[in-house]
């Protein structure tokens, strides 16, 4: 079989669907989170057999939720190594982190100690007067207070100073992060350095943190880091064993990434799909029109859906 010579970094992936898993989520978490997505962005809770190192790297982005007070779980810390093997995006989410038994900057220590990571951190939470709720987020790298809202004011002294060193951490190594090497060059010279370019290289180069959650401080955050994550798992797809890119296809297609759930890869067809099994059984499918994942306990890896008039075969990609 022929695969195509399409540039998968061209626009045409713009638009693909992606899918992230999140470990460790309660259904709230996980709803919430749903209302932050894009239409082509779709969250797969992952837990028991959806553990499995297959279906981790079937996905484009990975979530873990830490609770300040329990910790990190086993599944969190073992799925985390497979993401990371397999260089997904990566963002830890953190609760209870205001009244638990450890706090934000706990929270921290506990992740790079157990998880082997080094972790970028730009923006702190900023708790009440009573110390119950957080209220805002210091971003670290512009010394603004970002509040819910989205509204912005410069932070005070206080804030700055106790930050300070934060930031030159982060100012570092953002710049090493520079392909040009002028704000590394900058930075060690200690000139200053242009903070566009910095924002610029953060969005670019989406490096691991950990943005807080209760009283959802950080929904600006987690959507645009959402936002950022690129088409990574594209399945290859042949036509009479010439390969087609994905944006091509005429027909909606699919394949199993794990027990019982699917990805898919839709167009505007209303053709009703078939499951194509390792026995060529085809099972008659009702997915919704739209559809990122389907969940159904007869999809295997590898099993192919498509509409039944379709020759097209899915494998998963040479990554």
């Amino acid at each position: 079989m022929m695969l195509p010579t399409k540039d998968t970094s061209s626009s045409a992936t713009s638009d693909l669907p992606i899918l992230v898993g999140i470990i460790g989520a309660t259904s709230e978490v996980t709803n919430h989170l749903n209302t932050l997505l894009a239409s082509n962005v779709a969250i797969l809770p992952l837990a028991g057999e959806l553990l499995a190192e297959e279906t981790i790297g079937s996905c484009d982005g990975l979530i873990g939720l830490l609770d300040g007070d329990l910790g990190l779980s086993p599944e969190l810390i073992n799925s985390w190594a497979i993401a990371s093997d397999y260089e997904l995006p990566r963002l830890i989410l953190a609760q209870h982190t205001v009244t638990g038994r450890a706090d934000f900057d706990e929270i921290l220590a506990l992740s790079e100690l157990v998880l082997n990571e080094d972790i970028a951190i730009r923006y702190f939470p900023i708790v009440d007067d009573e110390q119950q709720n957080y209220v805002g987020l210091l971003d670290v790298l512009t010394q603004e207070i970002v509040l819910p809202s989205g509204e912005v004011s410069a932070a005070d002294d206080e804030h700055q100073n106790l930050t300070q060193d934060d930031r030159n951490e982060l100012i570092e190594l953002l710049s090493h992060q520079d392909l040009t090497g002028e704000l590394l060059e900058n930075q060690q010279k200690g000139f200053p350095v242009s903070l566009p370019k910095l924002r610029s290289l953060w969005d670019e180069t989406n490096p691991m943190t950990v943005l807080p959650i209760d009283q959802w401080v950080s929904d600006s955050q987690i959507k645009s880091w959402l936002a950022k994550i690129p088409p990574r798992w594209i399945p290859d797809v042949f036509e009479a064993g010439v390969g087609k890119y994905i944006s091509d296809c005429q027909d909606t297609v699919g394949i199993g990434i794990g027990l019982g759930v699917a990805r898919l890869w839709q167009n505007n067809s209303v053709e009703k799909l078939v499951l194509i099994n390792e026995s060529d059984e085809e099972i008659d499918l009702d997915v919704p029109t739209g559809n990122v994942i389907y969940l159904d306990s007869r999809i295997r890896r590898d099993d192919i859906i498509r509409p039944k008039h379709s020759n097209y075969l899915v494998r998963s990609p040479r990554l």
